[in-house]
Order: structure tokens, then sequence, then C-alpha cells
């Protein structure tokens, strides 16, 4: 997403088109937008402008109209479309709370799936849906990833660093799930992406060290990884890698 506009890149071609975003358009942290299963569509956060409020949007990628999705009171951290493109789910500030919440986009039914606000300052950072839209996975400001049922229940931490990680801006929006959903992949505190299995255990490096690591994506067959990235001294960019680099382990 460049100002304004939305890029659509075609990978094997290399061809690019521009669809125009709507007026007020935000991505808060660099949150979304986000794909909707179709491949015609996108999800974009817009402010009201009617008032201080924000929307959801559904944007037509063939004729740039937009569908309102959802009304919010205020702007969002992080969210998500699931895969089969019925839910979407988004992290919101509530007071002293940040609450997770799933979207019936059919009945319109909102349901908490979690609530962060045990410890001042407490926040959700990131959001992922897994591949078969079961589970969601979450970064939590200090660097703690968890796990959940979307269907409800308890979270499940898969990783918590020895101490909470202070670089809350490298956390935002770097997080995803390997296609085969073994993995949740993370960005830490250093920039770097990590990887922990999905049902717990150890964390390893993956040998990627560009910089400023935003919105990671495997694609479905698991051979590329798409990401923007950010450094200091150059301009957002947005890399494919055909394959990653050879992991190192590292502990807890």
């Amino acid at each position: 997403m460049v100002r304004g506009a939305v890029v659509i890149r075609t990978t094997k071609s290399g061809q690019e088109r521009t669809v125009q975003l709507p007026t007020r358009v935000t991505s808060r942290f660099g949150a979304g937008p986000k794909w909707f299963p179709d491949n015609h569509s996108m999800l974009v956060e817009v402010g009201d402008a009617d008032g201080p409020g924000f929307g959801l949007y559904r944007l037509s990628l063939d004729t740039a109209n937009t569908e309102l999705v959802a009304r919010l009171p205020r702007e969002i951290s992080s969210y998500d479309v699931s895969p089969d493109g019925r839910s979407i789910f988004y992290a919101i500030p509530d007071n002293a709370y940040h609450r997770v919440i799933r979207l019936d986009l059919e009945s319109r039914q909102e349901t908490e799936l979690r609530r962060v606000g045990q410890q001042p300052g407490d926040e959700v950072v990131a959001l992922a849906v897994s591949p078969d839209g079961a589970e969601l996975a979450m970064t939590l400001i200090g660097g703690a990833v968890e796990v959940l049922p979307v269907s409800g229940g308890q979270p499940h931490e898969l990783f918590r660093p020895a101490e909470p990680e202070g670089d809350t801006g490298a956390l935002r929006q770097g997080l995803t799930w390997s296609s085969d959903q073994r993995f949740v992949l993370f960005v830490r505190s250093d920039r770097a992406l990590w990887k922990v299995p999905a049902r717990g255990g150890s964390v390893d490096k993956v040998g990627i060290s560009i910089g400023g690591i935003k919105s990671p994506a495997v694609s479905p067959d698991g051979k590329r990884l798409v990401f923007s990235a950010v450094a200091q001294s150059n301009p957002s960019r947005v890399w494919a890698l055909d394959s990653l680099l050879p992991v190192q382990t590292a502990k807890k």
C-alpha cells in the first residue's frame, strides 16, 4: 500500500495496477489491508468522514467501490480475514483493555475471544489467522506469542521472552503462519524473523536480517515468503524470497 492507493503486482509477469483507496483510509502501525479469498477485494480501515469513529470496509479491486463491514468506535491496532472470508478478527482498545473480536460477516454478530489488560500497557500488536481458520495467533506487547481457538477457549502461550522486549514498533504486524500450520512466524525486537512450533517448543531464528520486517505472508505451497521491510536509511520495500535461509537455533 502506498499513499492513497494500493498497488497489486502479479508475481509471474511483474505487471502492476493501482487501485485508489477511499479518502481517510488509515493503517495504524502498518495494519492492513488484508485480502479476501476471492482475490478481488480487500479489507481496509477508514476514518469516518462524519465524526471521530472508524470503519472496516470491503474494497472492490475491480470497481474501487467500498462496502461497510463494521463500524468501530476507535482505531484498531491489527486485523485479519478468515481463509473462507466469512469472519474478520480485530484487536481494539476499550478503556483499560484490549479486546480481540471475531465478527461473523453474515450475521454481523461479534464475539469477544480475548481480553488483554491484566498489566498496565497490555496490548495486542499483531494478529494472524491460521490457514485452516481454526486458530488465531497474536503477539502481545512485550513479545509474548499466543494461539487461541476461534471457536472460543483459553489461549495457549507459545513463547515469552525472558525479559519484556521494549522495541514495540518492531513487533507490530510481524506475525504469520507457515502454510502447513506447523509453525508460527513472528518478529522480535531484534527485527529478525523467528519461528516457534504451533503446538509449543523451542524457538528458532529464521536467517533473514533485512530490518523492520512487516506483514510477512507465506504462499499456500510454502515456497515463498513475502513481506515489507523498513530500514532507517531506506524507504519501505516489498520483498519476496523463494526459500528461507538456513535456520539458526536459539534458546528460549
